[in-house]
Order: structure tokens, then C-alpha cells, then sequence
């Protein structure tokens, strides 16, 4: 019951956003991630979270909006971001 609380929860505080995952993938197909503090990375103009993975990761933290792209998207930003970063 707890962890359903908390999933319901996590949706609710970073729902998933059409405008984001279109905008995200723009960025993507034209930048490559850079490492712009501990917990998150530059990709163009944005800085976007990377710490808390399957959660709160990936939604833009610079400017901050608490949104999160839809799942594809996401498997594609955490594929990219090991790619651009460990070259």
C-alpha cells in the first residue's frame, strides 16, 4: 500500500508532459549532454536533472518545471547521457 501511495505520489509531483518530451527530444537530436553540476546536466539552454533515476530524473531544472517526458524519451536521455558523458 505504501509504495502505491508513493508512486501515485511521485506522478502527481512530476506528471508526464507532452510539450516537455517534444521540446526534450529536440534538444536532444541537437546537443549533447554536459555535466553542469553533481546532480544534473546542460543539454542546450536547459539543465536538466539527472539525480534520483526512475523518479524525478530528467525533468528541467533550470528553468525548474516539475514535469517529466514520456517513457521512451526517457530510456533514449538515459541512453544519450552515458553516451555524451563517458566520451
Amino acid at each position: 500500500m505504501f509504495l502505491r501511495k508513493l508512486w501515485y505520489w511521485f506522478r502527481s509531483y512530476y506528471p508526464l508532459d507532452a510539450t516537455w518530451d517534444r521540446l526534450f527530444n529536440d534538444l536532444m537530436d541537437k546537443h549533447k549532454f554536459e555535466l553542469e553540476g553533481q546532480f544534473s546536466a546542460r543539454l542546450g539552454s536547459v539543465v536538466v536533472w539527472t539525480a534520483n533515476e526512475g523518479y524525478a530524473d530528467m525533468h528541467p531544472y533550470e528553468p525548474e518545471f516539475n514535469v517529466r517526458p514520456f517513457y521512451t524519451t526517457y530510456l533514449r536521455a538515459r541512453k544519450k547521457i552515458q553516451e555524451d558523458l563517458l566520451q
